[in-house]
């Protein structure tokens, strides 16, 4: 995580919830996932943002299958 941002659920319209994740994560180690599979780990779902723009930045690095896992979900 490169940006301090807000939490998720504090948010009260999907288009803040979209910009507060853009650009709040980054891969350290591209050789770490470089065709490696890959499982996230988030504790709550509320809209999906979160997990897809990690998915976004794993895939841009070219992870291979990419799975997510969460203790819970929320709908809003």
């Amino acid at each position: 995580k490169v940006k301090d941002n807000l939490e998720q659920h504090k948010l009260d319209s999907v288009a803040k919830r979209r910009e507060n994740v853009k650009g709040a994560y980054r891969v350290i180690d591209e050789s770490r996932v470089k065709g490696r599979n890959i499982l996230i780990i988030d504790d709550i779902i509320t809209t999906g943002l979160t997990l897809g723009e990690c998915c976004k930045v794993m895939r841009k690095k070219h992870a291979g299958i990419i799975h997510c896992a969460a203790l819970c979900s929320r709908n809003n």
